[in-house]
This record gives C-alpha cells, sequence and structure tokens, in this order.
C-alpha cells in the first residue's frame, strides 16, 4: 500500500489531506505566500 492509500485510509469520514509545496525565500512572493497561509489557518 503507498504512502498516499495509507494517509487517506486514516482520515476521518468527510476529511481532507492538503499537500502542500512551498515556495523558496528567494522568490518576492514568498511574502505574500506565508500571509495568505496565516490568515487561512486562523480563519480555519
Amino acid at each position: 500500500m503507498d504512502v498516499l492509500q495509507k494517509i487517506f485510509a486514516a482520515l476521518q469520514l468527510g476529511g481532507c489531506l492538503i499537500i502542500r509545496d512551498a515556495m523558496g525565500q528567494k522568490y518576492s512572493a514568498h511574502r505574500v505566500v506565508v500571509r495568505s497561509e496565516k490568515w487561512a489557518v486562523w480563519f480555519g
């Protein structure tokens, strides 16, 4: 069984998996990404 299958099997009913590919800090858009992620976590 591959890793993603195990993860999906472990999720609660209606749960979701979020896979994030981080942008490097050398990009100017990085600050925008960090800020939006903080807002998303804060608002749920």
